[in-house]
């Protein structure tokens, strides 16, 4: 989805979280991520229940979320997660 427009990232978020919401997506914890660089990904990263900068990326997706990388290495994500 990284090709989306901003309005398409935002709109694709909110309807995983309203699914999320009606108990279809998720099973116990309906919490969604999001995970973003870029000034386009800023409104779904404040959207999401958990927003994700990358620590390189542009400043307004590392104001905005709730998470920040401190570089584009995923694999840190999924340790902190663990």
């Amino acid at each position: 989805r990284s090709q989306y427009k901003p309005e398409d990232k935002l709109h694709h978020v909110a309807s995983l979280l309203t699914s999320s919401k009606q108990g279809s997506l998720f099973s116990e914890k309906n919490l969604l991520m999001m995970c973003g660089d870029g000034v386009n990904d800023a409104p779904a990263l404040a959207a999401a229940d958990v927003g994700v900068a990358m620590g390189e990326g542009a400043s307004l997706a590392l104001e905005i979320s709730d998470v920040t990388l401190m570089d584009s290495n995923l694999s840190k994500l999924l340790f902190s997660i663990q």
